[in-house]
């Protein structure tokens, strides 16, 4: 599905390049907009979403569903990170990044760093995300933690947990989530999954018991950076 921009040893200089790139995403965005168009057409005339669609303004009135036209404004397009939830299958059909992430290696998930790249500290992570506007944003604004139970395990650590959050929502970031496990309990239930069956984590935008998650997910969520009280 990618275009042909010819052999990246033929470009002269850094503008060749750039251009290149340009019409890779002008050309992935018309098919990412045509594809979504057709999705949300098969939506429409298969499985429409009538209990929704008592919740939107504009569907009663016109007798029609909210995928089939019937809200007062309805956005054909929406902004958001389309790797929450799908990061893992999407990184199997993305080549290596300039940020180090291997070829085929699961992209980040949501609005949270990739896998290992936040090194400094979780106040540096909520800094960052705060950059992006989230106002209009309509999926996609998770931002996932991991913690151990030795960090929450204390007063202090609680506290600081408290204070993470306060200071997020200060910041204008959107929503947060927090897995509190360690990763040798996540390889035991790899192991021995019959004796984790009702270990819970959080995955994106929502919670599963780890050991009915294929591997390829399970790893993507033990490859997190943990945070702990070192």
């Amino acid at each position: 599905m990618w275009l042909d921009s010819g052999d990246t040893s033929s470009f002269k200089t850094y503008e060749d390049f750039e251009a290149a790139v340009k019409r890779q995403l002008d050309y992935l965005i018309d098919v990412n907009c045509r594809g979504t168009v057709i999705i949300e057409k098969v939506f429409r005339d298969v499985s429409p979403t009538p209990f929704m669609s008592l919740f939107v303004d504009g569907c009663m009135e016109k007798g029609r569903d909210v995928m089939d036209g019937g809200a007062v404004l309805y956005a054909y397009q929406i902004h958001g990170t389309l790797s929450q939830s799908f990061n893992t299958p999407l990184g199997e059909m993305v080549g290596a990044t300039p940020d180090g992430r291997a070829a085929y290696a699961s992209l980040s998930d949501g609005m949270s760093p990739s896998q290992g790249m936040d090194r400094n500290s979780p106040t540096a992570i909520i800094k960052s995300v705060s950059k992006i506007n989230v106002e209009n944003m309509s999926l996609g604004m998770a931002h996932n933690f991991k913690l151990s139970p030795q960090f929450i395990a204390t007063e202090e650590g609680r506290n600081a947990v408290i204070a993470l959050l306060s200071t997020a929502s200060l910041l204008g970031n959107a929503q947060m989530q927090f897995n509190c496990v360690d990763n040798a309990e996540l390889r035991a239930a790899q192991k021995k999954p019959e004796e984790h069956r009702d270990l819970i984590v959080r995955v994106a935008d929502y919670s599963a018991f780890f050991v009915e998650l294929c591997k390829e997910v399970q790893d993507e969520i033990i490859s997190r950076t943990t945070i702990d009280r070192n």
